[in-house]
């Protein structure tokens, strides 16, 4: 039996206990039943994020790491490996052998969680080789 809606002031606490009618769906304006109800569907409202982890090896070739989502970046992290022998060069939207934003050394994290770039992230070393994961995540629009 679910509780909470005989009384209409009281509000279950999550989707999961909905009846399978109104599952993932919240009433928006109308009379639930009636034609002239209308929903929006729950999942979409909250436009959960997709995280994408990648590993690259990087050359001093410049490499698109991330390229600009269609989105908003709502996380973007940048580990050079503890194990890589060289600084790794992290440059948004630019050459990164030129106008490097961040260097990262051996073990480095960069963690943008608040304010994140938009642009395209380039990637690579000024000599040798280098090992780095870049985990990101966006919501659509």
């Amino acid at each position: 039996m679910l509780t909470g809606w005989r009384q209409p002031q009281d509000i279950p606490p999550g989707p999961g206990n909905l009846p399978g009618a109104f599952r993932n769906r919240v009433p928006v304006a109308g009379v639930p039943g009636t034609a002239g109800a209308a929903f929006v569907n729950v999942r979409e409202v909250n436009r959960y994020p997709l995280v994408t982890a990648l590993s690259l090896a990087l050359t001093p070739t410049p490499a698109l790491a991330v390229a600009q989502p269609d989105g908003t970046r709502i996380l973007l992290v940048i580990r050079n490996a503890l194990t890589s022998a060289n600084n790794a060069l992290i440059a948004f939207g630019q050459n990164p052998l030129t106008l490097a934003s961040f260097e990262l050394v051996p073990g480095a994290v960069l963690l943008l969680d608040y304010v994140v770039p938009q642009d395209d992230v380039n990637v690579a070393v000024a000599t040798g080789t280098a090992q780095i994961v870049v985990t990101y995540a966006h919501v659509n629009p």
